[in-house]
């Protein structure tokens, strides 16, 4: 496990969340965050999260290495997923992709710019080059 985490940061509002790296233990908490989520948000992942067997296989197949997964807390509830996809072999060994799913109470506190930046430094230490950010707009213009 990461020595840097927990971590607690402080969003625009003056609250507070605490970030972790997801574990086995935590899969419930995450099922429970992905079935908050709108129907019409979670058809924009790329992964069906309302099958509790996706959160499991993730649990048992977490590989750091692979794929770093950090979590948002407040208090007991899971408020934001933040993963760092990292390609492993081949020419685009160098390049990680993120993803970030941020709890619609949670949108427009810089949560998703903290997860951001915690990955990317992930990414760094990790010795990527470049990487990529999956976007989704959740804010009305």
């Amino acid at each position: 496990m990461n020595r840097e985490y927990p971590k607690d940061v402080k969003l625009k509002d003056g609250s507070t969340v605490t970030l972790k790296p997801f574990e086995r233990k935590d899969k419930e908490s995450l099922f429970t965050f992905f079935q908050r989520l709108p129907e019409g948000d979670r058809i924009f992942l790329k992964d069906d999260v309302s099958d509790p067997a996706v959160v499991d296989r993730w649990a048992t197949e977490l590989n750091y290495n692979r794929i770093f997964p950090l979590l948002a807390w407040k208090g007991t509830d899971v408020v934001a997923d933040a993963t760092l996809h990292k390609n492993l072999g081949g020419w685009m060994k160098h390049v990680a992709t993120i993803r970030i799913v941020v709890a619609k109470d949670f949108h427009r506190k810089g949560l998703g710019s903290i997860l951001a930046n915690e990955l990317f430094l992930h990414a760094l230490k990790s010795g990527l080059e470049k990487v990529v950010a999956e976007v989704r707009r959740w804010w009305p213009r």
